[in-house]
């Protein structure tokens, strides 16, 4: 059976994780999407459940640093799913992080990033509720987007009821959101302000962390306690970031300095794989009359090899590359 949500119809499980299954799928026109059906323990919590199909006004909020969401309610079967722009190539964040201080220009790139997210969400009037290294994504081109808005927000709404939630968002989680307060922008300052000490540090708080004075002055200020002094909202901490690495020298980052650094030979043979499927691809738009040294079963093969594999999202990449080609029957 081919289960859907919104029209969105699925093409194959992709991974399991503590939130739900994740699928590749696709919309009625082929355009590729990213589906996640919510675990049942999680959707079988009335508070969660409410709140996720409360979050209805961050569908198509979209930016440069965000993963939009397309989507969300229930699929053919009942259950709770979300879909998502595609994350072709990306890994998160977490799946690089170890205890080892990052070099300040790299920290500060993403952070940068993740602050722009946040000040667009803001300026839309949405908050995220739950910035965390496995929320942030970075792609084989270096660019770093921020996930997970509307499921992250209905997370902390069911943990004010069942403390447990709070677990998998343990020590990015605003004091006052664990008293019971709202979320609000000056929550997804303080954690995106750990996520800095994380990466600058190696180590959550309340160990303290060695780095330029400048910068520690930053991470104090965006994840104080106390929320009346941290910065107001995402703009005025991406304004602070962008001073300070003004200040240090470390705007001259490029994003692939960032994906050589973070994603290695990986990140290289994702784009390589990219390409030749680009190659394969130009080969069957082409007119007829000019031969094509590749076969359309030898195209799909490898298609259906990535899908199983799930290999670094590369499956992703080749359904967005085919959906832009009339009369390939996908």
């Amino acid at each position: 059976m081919v289960a859907s949500v919104a029209g969105f119809a699925v093409g194959g499980t992709s991974f399991f994780d503590e939130l739900g299954e994740v699928f590749v799928a696709s919309s009625r026109d082929g355009h590729p999407v990213r589906l996640r059906r919510i675990a049942p323990a999680l959707a079988q919590n009335e508070a969660f459940a409410r709140a996720f199909l409360a979050a209805t006004r961050y569908v198509g909020f979209a930016g440069a640093h965000v993963v939009a969401t397309l989507a969300l309610g229930r699929d053919d079967q009942g259950r709770l799913a979300l879909a998502n722009e595609p994350l072709a190539g990306a890994v998160a964040l977490a799946s690089v992080l170890d205890t080892t201080p990052w070099p300040a220009e790299r920290a500060l790139f993403v952070a940068r990033a993740v602050a722009s997210a946040l000040a667009a969400a803001h300026k839309a009037g949405l908050v995220h509720g739950g910035v965390h290294p496995r929320s942030v994504y970075i792609d084989p081109t270096g660019v770093v987007r921020l996930a997970d808005f509307a499921l992250a927000v209905a997370v902390i709404h069911a943990a004010q009821a069942d403390s447990a939630l709070f677990k998998g968002l343990r020590g990015y989680v605003a004091p006052e959101l664990a008293l019971g307060d709202d979320a609000d922008a000056r929550a997804d300052v303080f954690s995106a302000g750990i996520l800095l000490h994380v990466l600058l540090g190696g180590v959550l708080l309340p160990d303290a962390i060695a780095a330029a004075s400048a910068l520690i002055e930053v991470c104090e200020r965006a994840h104080h306690t106390d929320r009346e002094r941290r910065f107001a909202d995402g703009a005025e901490l991406l304004g602070a970031l962008e001073r300070v690495s003004d200040t240090l020298g470390a705007q001259g980052v490029s994003p692939s300095d960032v994906a050589r650094d973070l994603l290695g030979s990986g990140a290289h043979a994702d784009l390589a794989l990219a390409e030749e499927t680009d190659a394969v691809l130009a080969d069957l738009a082409a007119p007829p009359s000019l031969p094509s040294p590749h076969g359309t079963q030898d195209l799909f093969g490898k298609y259906q090899l990535l899908q199983r594999l799930a290999v670094g999202g590369m499956a992703e990449i080749f359904v967005a590359r085919v959906g832009g080609i009339a009369g390939v029957d996908k």
